[in-house]
């Protein structure tokens, strides 16, 4: 929840998964989403045409983040937060 929260606009949903043995977390793209190489070809093709590319790719295809639960460095972050949302509801700069 706080990193849907705070990751909110850059990615279109952030998931638990156990698919990950060694990192902490992955970027993929979404089941049905475009692939970067084809992204860039549709703002080349975009920008060739005589259109604007200021936002055009943004909320069109967006990554989805899948975090390992399991891992050390996830554990922490989610210690760090549950000792923190107690103390106020301020930003923290871990």
């Amino acid at each position: 929840e706080f990193l849907e929260a705070a990751l909110a606009g850059k990615v279109q949903k952030v998931k638990m998964t156990d698919l990950l043995a060694e990192s902490p977390a992955a970027l993929v793209q979404s089941a049905y989403g475009m692939s970067p190489t084809m992204q860039k070809y549709m703002k080349a093709q975009n920008v060739a045409s005589g259109g604007s590319d200021a936002g055009m790719m943004g909320s069109f295809n967006q990554a989805v983040l899948e975090v390992n639960p399991a891992h050390p460095i996830v554990q922490d972050l989610e210690r760090m937060i549950g000792s923190g949302a107690e103390e106020s509801e301020e930003p923290k700069n871990f």
